[in-house]
């Protein structure tokens, strides 16, 4: 697989972000920026749904089927192609490798545990922790709550 970083999902984050006004040094997808200048929606919504990736579609689905006839580009994903990179990077608009999300778990010295980020718990010790350790250990700031900070209504489910 090669990593293409100037067609993938942060270039597609980038174009959300650029609609509204902010850039977030990844560049943006010139599709994306003229298909949202020409029709200019009050509201976006963003669908990212984990592990349907182009060879998935290809293999699982005929050409005439839902998500394949209506596919209008193949972009890339992040390295790693982890859920918690992936879905950490597109949020982001940052690279795991600036953003630190590299992987489901990932160990923590302070507290000798490797730590399910998104989960906030431990893989091994079964540990619980609190809601937004992780954010806490590795700051990012979301989309979502970019766009607020700058006046735009967003939230994410």
């Amino acid at each position: 697989m090669n990593w293409d970083y100037e067609h993938s999902i942060l270039q597609i984050s980038g174009s959300l972000y650029k609609y509204y006004g902010i850039d977030r040094g990844h560049g943006s997808d010139p599709q994306l920026d003229e298909y949202l200048s020409r029709i200019q929606p009050r509201c976006i919504i963003a669908i990212l749904i984990d592990a349907l990736g182009t060879s998935i579609l290809n293999r699982h689905l005929g050409e005439g089927d839902f998500f394949r006839r209506y596919r209008l580009k193949d972009v890339s994903s992040v390295f790693p192609p982890t859920t918690t990179a992936a879905t950490t990077a597109f949020l982001t608009g940052h690279s795991p490798a600036e953003n630190g999300w590299l992987g489901w778990n990932q160990y923590f010295q302070e507290e000798q545990d490797h730590i399910i980020l998104f989960r906030h718990s431990g893989i091994f010790s079964n540990r619980q922790y609190p809601d937004g350790f992780a954010e806490e250990r590795l700051p990012v700031d979301k989309i979502y709550e970019v766009l607020n900070e700058h006046g735009t209504p967003a939230d994410s489910l």
